[in-house]
Protein backbone atom coordinates (compact mmCIF):
# COMPACT_ATOMS: atom_id res chain seq x y z
CA UNK A 1 0.00 0.00 0.00
CA UNK A 2 2.55 2.35 1.00
CA UNK A 3 4.60 1.44 -2.56
CA UNK A 4 1.09 2.29 -4.50
CA UNK A 5 1.33 5.58 -2.73
CA UNK A 6 5.25 6.75 -3.34
CA UNK A 7 4.12 6.05 -7.12
CA UNK A 8 1.09 7.65 -6.98
CA UNK A 9 2.85 10.55 -5.66
CA UNK A 10 5.29 10.47 -8.21
CA UNK A 11 3.40 10.78 -11.12
CA UNK A 12 1.30 13.60 -10.00
CA UNK A 13 4.71 15.40 -9.45
CA UNK A 14 6.30 14.61 -12.99
CA UNK A 15 3.02 15.78 -14.42
CA UNK A 16 2.30 19.18 -12.54
CA UNK A 17 6.29 19.87 -12.96
CA UNK A 18 5.82 21.42 -16.82
CA UNK A 19 2.77 23.09 -15.67
CA UNK A 20 4.94 24.71 -12.85
CA UNK A 21 7.83 25.64 -15.21
CA UNK A 22 5.75 27.43 -17.57
CA UNK A 23 3.67 29.75 -14.82
CA UNK A 24 6.90 30.64 -13.36
CA UNK A 25 8.55 31.71 -16.90
CA UNK A 26 5.63 33.12 -17.79
CA UNK A 27 5.30 35.42 -14.60
CA UNK A 28 8.59 36.35 -14.95
CA UNK A 29 8.09 37.63 -18.42
CA UNK A 30 5.21 39.24 -17.75
CA UNK A 31 7.11 41.36 -14.90
CA UNK A 32 10.31 43.38 -16.86
CA UNK A 33 10.05 46.02 -13.62
CA UNK A 34 11.28 43.30 -11.65
CA UNK A 35 14.65 42.39 -12.83
CA UNK A 36 17.94 42.19 -11.21
CA UNK A 37 20.17 45.08 -10.62
CA UNK A 38 23.22 43.47 -12.67
CA UNK A 39 21.11 41.94 -14.89
CA UNK A 40 21.05 43.07 -19.07
CA UNK A 41 18.92 43.38 -21.74
CA UNK A 42 19.59 42.48 -25.27
CA UNK A 43 21.37 45.50 -26.16
CA UNK A 44 23.82 45.35 -23.18
CA UNK A 45 21.64 47.75 -21.32
CA UNK A 46 20.90 48.18 -17.93
CA UNK A 47 16.76 47.99 -17.39
CA UNK A 48 17.05 49.20 -13.83
CA UNK A 49 19.39 52.09 -15.08
CA UNK A 50 16.79 52.46 -18.11
CA UNK A 51 13.77 52.74 -15.06
CA UNK A 52 15.74 55.51 -12.89
CA UNK A 53 16.55 57.51 -15.97
CA UNK A 54 12.81 57.40 -17.35
CA UNK A 55 11.86 58.43 -13.50
CA UNK A 56 14.18 61.51 -13.58
CA UNK A 57 13.45 62.53 -16.76
CA UNK A 58 9.93 62.48 -17.18
CA UNK A 59 8.48 62.97 -13.36
CA UNK A 60 11.39 64.88 -12.03
CA UNK A 61 10.84 69.26 -11.94
CA UNK A 62 12.21 71.04 -14.80
CA UNK A 63 15.43 72.51 -13.92
CA UNK A 64 17.53 74.85 -16.63
CA UNK A 65 21.01 75.95 -15.55
CA UNK A 66 23.49 77.97 -17.81
CA UNK A 67 26.87 79.99 -17.54
CA UNK A 68 27.83 83.14 -18.19
CA UNK A 69 31.68 82.83 -18.86
CA UNK A 70 31.80 86.80 -18.85
CA UNK A 71 30.26 87.30 -15.22
CA UNK A 72 31.25 83.79 -13.95
CA UNK A 73 27.97 83.53 -12.82
CA UNK A 74 25.33 80.38 -13.27
CA UNK A 75 21.82 80.90 -13.57
CA UNK A 76 19.52 78.22 -12.25
CA UNK A 77 15.58 78.21 -13.02
CA UNK A 78 13.24 75.39 -11.10
CA UNK A 79 9.62 75.26 -11.63
CA UNK A 80 7.82 75.06 -8.55
CA UNK A 81 4.05 74.34 -8.46
CA UNK A 82 2.28 74.71 -5.49
CA UNK A 83 0.83 71.36 -3.19
CA UNK A 84 -2.07 71.58 -1.75
CA UNK A 85 -1.70 71.30 2.51
CA UNK A 86 1.83 72.59 2.19
CA UNK A 87 2.57 76.19 2.98
CA UNK A 88 5.95 77.42 0.82
CA UNK A 89 6.81 81.33 1.59
CA UNK A 90 10.05 82.10 -0.39
CA UNK A 91 11.60 85.55 -0.08
CA UNK A 92 14.13 87.23 -2.80
CA UNK A 93 17.46 87.33 -0.99
CA UNK A 94 20.02 89.56 -1.48
CA UNK A 95 23.59 88.78 -2.96
CA UNK A 96 25.87 87.73 -0.75
CA UNK A 97 23.79 85.23 1.26
CA UNK A 98 24.40 81.85 1.23
CA UNK A 99 21.78 78.90 1.79
CA UNK A 100 21.90 75.62 2.54
CA UNK A 101 18.19 74.51 1.80
CA UNK A 102 14.88 75.93 1.42
CA UNK A 103 15.23 76.31 -2.22
CA UNK A 104 16.18 74.26 -5.42
CA UNK A 105 19.80 75.29 -5.14
CA UNK A 106 21.20 72.90 -2.17
CA UNK A 107 24.90 74.31 -1.08
CA UNK A 108 27.46 71.22 -0.67
CA UNK A 109 30.10 73.19 0.92
CA UNK A 110 30.73 77.03 0.85
CA UNK A 111 34.50 78.77 1.87
CA UNK A 112 33.78 81.45 4.84
CA UNK A 113 36.65 83.82 3.98
CA UNK A 114 37.18 85.58 0.72
CA UNK A 115 39.89 85.27 -1.29
CA UNK A 116 41.86 88.68 -1.64
CA UNK A 117 43.78 90.29 -4.44
CA UNK A 118 46.50 92.49 -2.33
CA UNK A 119 47.97 93.42 -5.55
CA UNK A 120 45.07 95.64 -6.74
CA UNK A 121 42.93 95.26 -3.83
CA UNK A 122 40.26 93.75 -4.69
CA UNK A 123 37.81 91.08 -3.26
CA UNK A 124 36.81 88.29 -5.33
CA UNK A 125 34.53 86.01 -3.05
CA UNK A 126 33.97 82.56 -1.33
CA UNK A 127 34.10 79.16 -3.10
CA UNK A 128 30.73 77.29 -3.51
CA UNK A 129 29.93 74.21 -4.80
CA UNK A 130 26.16 73.33 -4.77
CA UNK A 131 23.89 70.63 -5.96
CA UNK A 132 20.12 70.38 -7.60
CA UNK A 133 18.43 67.70 -8.07
CA UNK A 134 15.58 66.33 -10.12
CA UNK A 135 13.51 62.97 -9.87
CA UNK A 136 12.75 60.79 -5.98
CA UNK A 137 12.52 63.92 -3.63
CA UNK A 138 14.04 60.99 -0.85
CA UNK A 139 16.99 59.93 -3.54
CA UNK A 140 17.52 63.42 -3.32
CA UNK A 141 17.73 63.89 0.44
CA UNK A 142 19.81 61.01 1.07
CA UNK A 143 22.45 61.90 -1.83
CA UNK A 144 22.29 65.87 -0.60
CA UNK A 145 23.16 64.44 2.64
CA UNK A 146 25.89 61.80 1.75
CA UNK A 147 27.43 64.27 -0.30
CA UNK A 148 28.09 67.65 2.80
CA UNK A 149 28.95 64.23 4.89
CA UNK A 150 31.75 63.58 2.35
CA UNK A 151 32.79 67.73 2.07
CA UNK A 152 32.87 67.88 6.03
CA UNK A 153 35.81 65.29 6.00
CA UNK A 154 37.55 66.98 3.29
CA UNK A 155 37.42 70.32 4.50
CA UNK A 156 38.80 68.17 8.07
CA UNK A 157 41.56 66.61 5.76
CA UNK A 158 42.88 68.83 3.69
CA UNK A 159 41.12 72.58 4.91
CA UNK A 160 39.62 72.89 1.81
CA UNK A 161 36.19 72.80 0.15
CA UNK A 162 35.66 70.51 -2.49
CA UNK A 163 35.72 71.24 -6.00
CA UNK A 164 32.78 70.72 -8.30
CA UNK A 165 34.90 67.94 -10.41
CA UNK A 166 35.42 66.14 -6.50
CA UNK A 167 31.70 66.48 -5.78
CA UNK A 168 30.41 65.14 -9.45
CA UNK A 169 33.11 62.29 -8.74
CA UNK A 170 31.79 61.36 -5.75
CA UNK A 171 28.01 61.86 -6.69
CA UNK A 172 29.05 59.07 -9.30
CA UNK A 173 30.30 56.77 -7.10
CA UNK A 174 27.32 57.12 -4.42
CA UNK A 175 24.78 56.70 -7.84
CA UNK A 176 26.99 53.36 -8.73
CA UNK A 177 26.89 52.17 -4.65
CA UNK A 178 23.73 49.57 -5.64
CA UNK A 179 26.21 47.61 -7.94
CA UNK A 180 27.88 46.37 -5.29
CA UNK A 181 31.46 47.23 -6.13
CA UNK A 182 34.20 46.09 -3.82
CA UNK A 183 36.32 49.49 -3.22
CA UNK A 184 38.27 48.36 -0.67
CA UNK A 185 41.77 47.80 -3.00
CA UNK A 186 41.44 50.70 -4.74
CA UNK A 187 43.76 53.44 -4.21
CA UNK A 188 42.40 56.91 -2.35
CA UNK A 189 43.36 59.92 -0.63
CA UNK A 190 43.04 60.18 3.38
CA UNK A 191 39.32 61.07 2.80
CA UNK A 192 38.68 57.71 1.81
CA UNK A 193 35.56 56.35 -0.17
CA UNK A 194 32.76 58.74 -0.75
CA UNK A 195 30.20 57.16 1.55
CA UNK A 196 31.77 56.72 5.13
CA UNK A 197 31.63 53.53 6.78
CA UNK A 198 29.75 53.14 9.68
CA UNK A 199 31.47 51.44 13.24
CA UNK A 200 30.48 47.86 13.00
CA UNK A 201 27.84 48.42 11.00
CA UNK A 202 27.71 46.88 7.00
CA UNK A 203 28.50 48.82 4.34
CA UNK A 204 26.75 51.77 3.01
CA UNK A 205 24.59 49.87 -0.24
CA UNK A 206 21.54 50.12 -2.35
CA UNK A 207 19.39 48.05 -3.51
CA UNK A 208 18.07 49.81 -6.43
CA UNK A 209 19.87 52.57 -8.66
CA UNK A 210 19.00 56.59 -7.61
CA UNK A 211 16.08 57.57 -9.21
CA UNK A 212 17.42 61.10 -9.49
CA UNK A 213 19.37 63.63 -12.31
CA UNK A 214 22.25 65.71 -11.09
CA UNK A 215 23.90 69.12 -12.04
CA UNK A 216 26.51 69.98 -9.96
CA UNK A 217 27.59 73.79 -10.00
CA UNK A 218 30.45 75.90 -8.42
CA UNK A 219 32.20 79.19 -8.72
CA UNK A 220 35.89 78.77 -7.34
CA UNK A 221 39.40 79.90 -8.04
CA UNK A 222 40.32 78.80 -11.32
CA UNK A 223 43.72 80.80 -11.26
CA UNK A 224 45.85 83.65 -9.92
CA UNK A 225 43.61 86.43 -9.57
CA UNK A 226 40.42 84.82 -11.00
CA UNK A 227 37.64 82.74 -10.27
CA UNK A 228 35.73 80.36 -12.83
CA UNK A 229 32.13 78.95 -12.87
CA UNK A 230 31.42 74.70 -14.02
CA UNK A 231 28.33 72.95 -14.58
CA UNK A 232 28.35 69.52 -14.47
CA UNK A 233 25.72 66.65 -14.83
CA UNK A 234 25.69 63.11 -13.57
CA UNK A 235 23.50 60.54 -14.96
CA UNK A 236 21.85 58.16 -13.22
CA UNK A 237 24.48 55.61 -14.42
CA UNK A 238 27.21 57.75 -12.81
CA UNK A 239 28.41 59.20 -16.22
CA UNK A 240 29.69 62.76 -15.87
CA UNK A 241 29.94 65.45 -18.29
CA UNK A 242 30.47 69.32 -18.91
CA UNK A 243 28.55 71.96 -19.88
CA UNK A 244 27.67 75.54 -20.39
CA UNK A 245 24.06 75.09 -19.99
CA UNK A 246 21.78 71.98 -19.24
CA UNK A 247 18.42 70.90 -18.38
CA UNK A 248 17.16 68.34 -16.83
CA UNK A 249 13.50 66.69 -15.73
CA UNK A 250 10.27 66.38 -17.52
CA UNK A 251 10.30 68.37 -21.07
CA UNK A 252 14.46 68.47 -20.61
CA UNK A 253 14.85 67.15 -24.81
CA UNK A 254 12.71 70.35 -25.66
CA UNK A 255 14.88 72.67 -22.86
CA UNK A 256 18.12 71.01 -24.17
CA UNK A 257 17.12 72.23 -27.75
CA UNK A 258 16.85 75.25 -26.74
CA UNK A 259 19.74 76.01 -24.94
CA UNK A 260 21.80 74.92 -28.01
CA UNK A 261 20.26 77.16 -30.27
CA UNK A 262 19.97 80.24 -28.35
CA UNK A 263 23.13 80.43 -25.70
CA UNK A 264 25.99 81.96 -26.62
CA UNK A 265 28.94 83.15 -25.05
CA UNK A 266 29.56 86.06 -23.30
CA UNK A 267 26.07 86.58 -22.25
CA UNK A 268 25.45 88.98 -19.40
CA UNK A 269 24.05 87.31 -16.11
CA UNK A 270 20.66 89.04 -16.99
CA UNK A 271 20.09 88.19 -20.39
CA UNK A 272 20.59 84.24 -19.31
CA UNK A 273 18.01 84.59 -16.53
CA UNK A 274 15.88 86.44 -19.17
CA UNK A 275 16.96 83.17 -21.36
CA UNK A 276 16.24 80.66 -19.09
CA UNK A 277 12.82 81.93 -17.70
CA UNK A 278 11.63 81.99 -21.76
CA UNK A 279 12.75 78.14 -22.01
CA UNK A 280 10.93 76.94 -19.38
CA UNK A 281 8.05 78.96 -20.22
CA UNK A 282 8.05 77.08 -24.03
CA UNK A 283 8.42 74.25 -22.67
CA UNK A 284 5.15 74.55 -20.67
CA UNK A 285 3.51 75.61 -23.22
CA UNK A 286 4.77 72.90 -25.83
CA UNK A 287 3.23 70.77 -23.36
CA UNK A 288 -0.32 72.08 -21.96
CA UNK A 289 -0.66 74.08 -25.47
CA UNK A 290 -1.83 78.31 -24.81
CA UNK A 291 -3.55 77.17 -21.47
CA UNK A 292 -0.75 76.06 -19.61
CA UNK A 293 -1.12 79.82 -17.18
CA UNK A 294 -3.89 78.68 -16.08
CA UNK A 295 -3.13 75.08 -15.68
CA UNK A 296 0.13 76.20 -13.51
CA UNK A 297 -1.73 78.90 -11.52
CA UNK A 298 -0.30 80.10 -8.68
CA UNK A 299 3.19 78.68 -9.87
CA UNK A 300 6.76 80.35 -9.87
CA UNK A 301 9.77 80.75 -11.76
CA UNK A 302 12.33 80.23 -9.00
CA UNK A 303 15.87 81.98 -10.54
CA UNK A 304 18.64 81.56 -8.49
CA UNK A 305 22.51 83.06 -9.84
CA UNK A 306 25.38 81.79 -8.05
CA UNK A 307 28.81 83.50 -8.19
CA UNK A 308 31.59 84.04 -5.80
CA UNK A 309 30.00 86.67 -3.06
CA UNK A 310 26.36 83.94 -2.79
CA UNK A 311 23.05 83.38 -3.73
CA UNK A 312 20.76 85.82 -4.68
CA UNK A 313 17.18 84.48 -5.27
CA UNK A 314 14.23 85.72 -7.74
CA UNK A 315 10.79 84.97 -8.05
CA UNK A 316 9.37 84.88 -11.33
CA UNK A 317 5.55 84.73 -12.03
CA UNK A 318 5.07 81.93 -14.71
Amino acid sequence: MKAFALIFTLRIICFLSPCLASSSSLSAKSSPYYQSITALDKYGNSPQIRNARLASSKHGALVVAAVSDKDNTIVVCTLHTPRMGVKRCLKNEAVGVVQSHGHSLHVIAASDEATYDEIKGNSFGSAITALVCSGVKSDSNLLISLLRSHARRVWDRYDIIPSVDRVADSTSEIFLTFMGYDRSKEIMDGVGPSVEESNGDDEFSMSRPFGVQALIVGVGQGGPRQTHATLKSVDPSGVTLSWFARAMGKGSDTANKLLREKWRHNMEKEDLVVLCVEIVREVLQKELGEDFKSAHEGSEIVCETLNQHGIQVQQIPV
